[in-house]
């Protein structure tokens, strides 16, 4: 079916005033609040909630609290390991571009937690005040407990890993690779 112009300009103005509408609607639902919020993590969880937060109060002040000035986006590891990314920018990005400029971003590692006075204790030494506080710190890789396993080898003689960096995201691929290639063998795959 063809479109006039008069009928495609007719549709961009209602449209236009259905996104207006929405958007007003969103910004007059927002719920007003002094609250003090501070979020301890910069990864996915961190930096998703932070900007989810920020769209839906107002007045909010929003800490997040996250000593790497990059954003790691480690499901995209296994995207390396299969080729479809290529490389370690496809992984990593600097964190200012996901996290909202009304957020406040502490570049630090927080040591200790003080929740009888609604407080937490950065390695810098600065202390930080909250009315709630959301703890989202991921998880921590223990290759160390792996009897054997030395991370160093990762992207050598067929050992594999695709979490462990970006890097070896890239090295694990090559000897995917090299495996696929290969007159066959066995391969032994684990999870953890």
């Amino acid at each position: 079916m063809a479109i006039s112009r008069r009928t495609f300009l007719k549709a961009g103005v209602g449209v236009g005033a259905v996104g207006a509408v929405g958007v007003g609607y969103r910004q007059i639902n927002k719920t007003k609040t002094q609250a003090n919020i501070v979020i301890v993590g910069g990864g996915a969880a961190g930096i998703g909630i932070a900007n989810q937060l920020g769209h839906y109060l107002d007045g909010a002040t929003i800490t997040v609290i996250e000593p790497r000035g990059f954003h790691w986006y480690q499901p995209g590891q296994t995207l390396l390991l299969a080729g479809a990314y290529t490389q370690v920018s496809d992984v990593i990005s600097p964190n200012e571009r996901f996290i909202d400029a009304s957020v406040r971003w502490v570049e630090d590692s927080v040591i200790e937690y003080r929740p009888e006075r609604n407080q937490v204790v950065t390695e810098n030494g600065l202390l930080v005040n909250y009315d709630y506080l959301i703890v989202a710190t991921g998880v921590e890789l223990r290759y160390d407990l792996i009897d054997g396993f030395d991370p160093q080898e990762i992207g050598q003689n067929g050992i594999t890993s695709i979490y462990y960096s970006p890097q070896a995201g890239i090295a694990s691929h090559q000897q995917a690779q090299a495996f696929a290639h290969s007159q066959g063998g066995k391969a032994v795959f684990t999870r953890p």
